[in-house]
């Protein structure tokens, strides 16, 4: 499903996001 492959998108962003922040 397109759905399912978003939300693994999604959720692999947020991290790197987040690592991304804590960093700096």
């Amino acid at each position: 499903m397109v759905a399912t492959i978003f939300f693994r998108q999604f959720d692999l962003i947020v991290v790197f996001l987040f690592t991304y922040f804590k960093r700096k």
